[in-house]
């Protein structure tokens, strides 16, 4: 079981502003298809993986991963120094306050005619958690794909 829950955002591209913000262009909603040309080659991107862990959990040594299918394009530890330091990590609300692990990467040109879908996996001693998919469709023309509507 575990004692995390893992967000990803999919974007075309992320900036570290001079203000210290992170900015997100180009955002991709998980659960929404990602359209690619008939060459189905992605040239850029980006990933935005938040890791939230509870106050009162363990703070275990993790892995992000993030795969095309079942294929892991991106690996990476999260530092132990950084783990240590939210171990120590005085929150003043214990139960509302969380600690919080935010991860960015871009991959590029990333062969899809496979099809399938981009995923966010964190796993650690108590388990792996994925986050909301990226799904991969052709586009059917050249024309620009239609914007994602909701019901009124």
């Amino acid at each position: 079981m575990s004692n995390f829950s893992v967000y990803a955002q999919y974007c075309d591209d992320i900036r570290k502003e001079e203000n210290g913000k992170v900015s997100l262009m180009g955002v991709m909603p998980g659960g929404l298809p990602l359209l690619v040309p008939k060459k189905p080659v992605v040239r850029k991107l980006s990933v935005f993986v938040t890791i939230v862990v509870g106050p009162d959990e363990p703070l275990d040594p993790m892995t992000i991963e993030i795969l095309l299918n079942n294929t892991v394009l991106k690996e990476s530890a999260v530092p132990e120094d950084l783990l240590k330091q939210l171990g120590h990590q005085k929150l003043v609300d214990s139960v509302h306050a969380s600690r919080v692990i935010n991860f960015a990467t871009s991959l590029y040109d990333v062969d899809v005619s496979a099809g399938g879908s981009f995923r966010a996996v964190v796993k650690s001693n108590a388990g792996a958690v994925e986050a909301l998919s990226l799904q991969i469709m052709r586009a059917k023309s050249a024309s620009k794909p239609p914007i994602p509507t909701t019901p009124d």
